[in-house]
């Protein structure tokens, strides 16, 4: 009895531990598929990022504001005027792990409208 309460306990202690490794921090610098980056701020369940072209933004710049819901993120993007695109919508990010038992998660969009470019995302620091 004992020793199956004392396995019960490790279990336990092991999905908390579990689930508090899923629980990432996503703030950090990030690179995308679509050649930016992409600087990330997550508080709590909001996720906020300024998004920049390879050109230091001359091209386009983006600004996001989500929220994180398990292993999804939805919100708004939108182009700012310091690059020349201008556009905007609406983006569905899924939080995928590289590995199990890896503290790596990448990013990737699973529906964005307005246009924008970019669908993968990668933590670089």
């Amino acid at each position: 009895m004992k020793r199956t309460l004392f396995m019960l306990m490790v279990i336990f202690i092991l999905g908390i531990a579990a689930a508090d490794a899923w629980a990432q921090n996503l703030t950090g610098t990030w690179s995308c598929n679509d050649g930016g980056t992409y600087y990330l701020h997550q508080r709590g369940n909001e996720l906020w990022w300024l998004g920049e072209s390879r050109d230091k933004g001359a091209t386009w710049t983006n600004v996001f504001q989500g929220q994180i819901a398990g292993t999804q993120i939805k919100g708004n993007w939108a182009d700012v005027p310091q690059g020349r695109i201008m556009g905007s919508g609406q983006m569905v990010l899924q939080i995928i792990k590289t590995a199990p038992f890896s503290p790596e998660v990448r990013l990737k969009a699973i529906t964005k409208t307005g246009g924008f470019g970019g669908s993968e995302w990668k933590k670089v620091k």
